[in-house]
Formats: structure tokens, C-alpha cells, sequence
């Protein structure tokens, strides 16, 4: 998932919980800026924050398959939720 905004973080959460609801042993990581990594760090449904490279707006789509690609080996499904605006 990859908000870009501390309200997207905050409204995020639901869906974390439920996730971690409906998997308790899944590792949830989130892909965020900076300004709003520490609101997820203190989630306790979330597992790691990774540091966003993309500036808001920034498509990059090649880049972005890129830092999928060496997420953790340990993921086996995910769910992207990203808000469009």
C-alpha cells in the first residue's frame, strides 16, 4: 500500500486491522513517504515501512515495478491500496 498523505495513513487503518483480521500471521508491509512512515510505525498491524523513492504524483511505473521486485521474498499475496487524485 502507499499513501501519500498522514489522513490517507490514518484512514488506511481499518483495512490494515481487518487484513491482520482475516490473516494474523501475514506480514503487512507499506511503501510511504517519509512525513508519513511514522504514523504507520506505530500500527501495530504493520510489520515495515519501506521509505517511498517516488515523489507525489510521480508515476514511474518501471521504477515502482522495480521496488516491488525486491520486496521481501516472504510476500505471497498483497493488496495495493493507492488513492488516486
Amino acid at each position: 500500500m502507499a499513501p501519500a498523505w498522514v489522513s490517507d495513513a490514518v484512514i488506511s487503518q481499518p483495512l490494515l486491522m481487518l487484513l491482520k483480521a482475516r490473516q494474523p500471521a501475514a506480514a503487512i508491509d507499506v511503501l510511504a513517504p517519509a512525513w508519513v512512515a511514522p504514523v504507520f510505525e506505530r500500527m501495530p498491524e504493520v510489520s515495515a515501512v519501506i521509505a517511498s523513492p517516488f515523489a507525489h504524483g510521480e508515476l514511474a511505473w518501471a521504477r515502482r515495478r522495480a521496488v516491488a521486485r525486491r520486496s521481501p521474498p516472504r510476500i505471497t499475496r498483497n493488496a495495493s491500496c493507492s488513492p488516486i487524485r
